[in-house]
């Protein structure tokens, strides 16, 4: 739409007849900056949704909004109706299978309250009626919207690129750090790591015990770095093995995120939007 065109918000899609003072400026100039990481920290009120929704749009791009809640996501899609829509993960959808093919269903174990996360869709089942399942009704939806909203939840751990995004929104931008980190817990058995961490001690010890730079020891020794990679990829830093484990199970998360570089190796740009960045 190029930087001199000032449309209306209605003329957008958006439900308002005029902007807020600064609002189209700010949209404007973000839209139009080679900048791929924007910071904006505006106070509540200012209608960084409205904005939000307004960057893609003004060169007739596509967005991908983030948010912490299904709650604010939804309220994207009351600002914008006709071009936002919602996309939610796959807990919150019920497979349909039950009501629509009893004996199919009885055939599979699929009983009504049966979540699509757990749905035999998930595993490879061709589902007859996959056309009439609302989880792949929003997802065709969504893949066809300018703007979808959706959850740093579903985003996070999918990471996929639901209707091939140009920029992502990230709104209440100040949990993204928390959320990615949550995204990619993992929790395993006490015996695991263990395990791992034998194998690393008994073979470093057969390292140190053989004297001579034999082929063994060359082959001792890609072995003894692929498990000390696998240590530290699991926890980050070796010494958080001695963290005593909590029922039996560790938890590994990582204190660091990569979700902004990634977003910049696929191309794309991101506004990370709050009240309290700074």
């Amino acid at each position: 739409m190029g930087s001199t065109a000032r449309p209306t918000p209605r003329s957008l899609g958006i439900g308002h007849d005029s902007w807020r003072s600064g609002q189209f400026e700010v949209a404007n100039q973000i839209a139009n900056s080679s900048v791929p990481i924007t910071l904006l920290d505006a106070p509540p009120g200012s209608g960084k949704s409205t904005i939000g929704i307004t960057i893609p749009l003004l060169n007739n791009e596509r967005g991908l909004v983030i948010t912490p809640t299904k709650t604010l996501a939804h309220q994207y899609v009351k600002e914008a109706p006709g071009v936002v829509a919602e996309m939610q993960g796959q807990p919150n959808y019920l497979c349909v299978l039950p009501w629509h093919d009893a004996q199919e269903a009885e055939n599979l174990g699929v009983e009504k309250g049966l979540a699509v996360s757990d749905a035999p869709c998930m595993v490879g089942f061709k589902c007859p009626v996959r056309n009439q399942c609302n989880y792949y009704i929003d997802l065709a939806k969504a893949g066809r919207s300018k703007i979808v909203a959706t959850t740093y939840a579903y985003q996070l751990r999918s990471m996929g690129d639901i209707n091939e995004a140009d920029w992502i929104i990230a709104d209440e931008g100040h949990f993204l750090t928390s959320h990615d980190s949550q995204a990619h817990k993992v929790e395993l058995p006490v015996q695991s790591i263990e395990q791992l961490k034998t194998a690393y001690l008994h073979a470093k010890g057969m390292y140190d015990r053989i004297e001579e730079p034999t082929a063994r020891k060359r082959v001792l020794a890609r072995y003894i770095d692929n498990l000390q990679l696998g240590l530290t990829l699991l926890t980050e830093e070796p010494q958080l093995m001695d963290v005593p484990p909590i029922n039996g199970l560790w938890t590994l998360q990582p204190t660091t995120t990569s979700f902004a570089q990634n977003v910049i190796a696929s191309k794309k740009r991101l506004v990370i939007m709050s009240a309290t960045i700074l």
